[in-house]
């Protein structure tokens, strides 16, 4: 875990917690449109499990939001069943899609020409940037065997329906 005086300022200062809701909403936008293309392979209804990358900023979104009130004073950890489940599955999508897609990104351009240099570093540092987001959050979120389950179930049914039934994303 980020040493908690580095964490600190970005999720207790107003302004330094508003960049971050702001490049979060500008990553989820640049992900969908990097989705846009292929959503018509899939129903409207399973594009959450599809779009993983832009669903993981949007629960690292909603979960840096629960932070809103406190903004300007000291970080306190968030408590309560609906919490953890918002901070354990934003820090497990966070950390999955970050290490999945960096690995898969990273293996493609090193032995194939499946990424442009630009595109592949790009993909490598955004994603990377997912793992270390999550690591904020770690500093403010509580975990259960509920949310932790909750957690797990959505990354198994992401991997069922990217890899089993072939909706992988592009």
């Amino acid at each position: 875990p980020l040493p908690a005086a580095a964490v600190r300022p970005y999720l207790e200062g107003q302004f330094e917690l508003a960049g971050l809701l702001a490049a979060n909403g500008i990553a989820f936008l640049v992900g969908l449109q990097y989705y846009a293309e292929s959503f018509d392979q899939v129903h409207f209804l399973t594009w959450w499990l599809f779009a993983d990358s832009p669903v993981a900023l949007a629960l690292g979104t909603v979960a840096l939001a629960t932070m809103i009130p406190s903004a300007g004073s000291r970080a306190k950890r968030q408590t309560g069943q609906l919490s953890a489940v918002i901070h354990t599955l934003a820090v497990v999508t966070l950390v999955f899609t970050g290490v999945w897609t960096t690995i898969v990104v990273g293996w493609g351009w090193v032995t194939t020409t499946t990424y442009a240099p630009s595109e592949a570093l790009f993909l490598i540092l955004t994603h990377i940037g997912f793992v270390v987001e999550a690591a904020l959050l770690a500093h403010v979120g509580t975990t259960d065997r509920v949310a932790l389950g909750t957690a797990g179930l959505l990354i198994s049914v992401t991997l069922y329906f990217d890899y089993v039934l072939g909706h992988h994303p592009p």
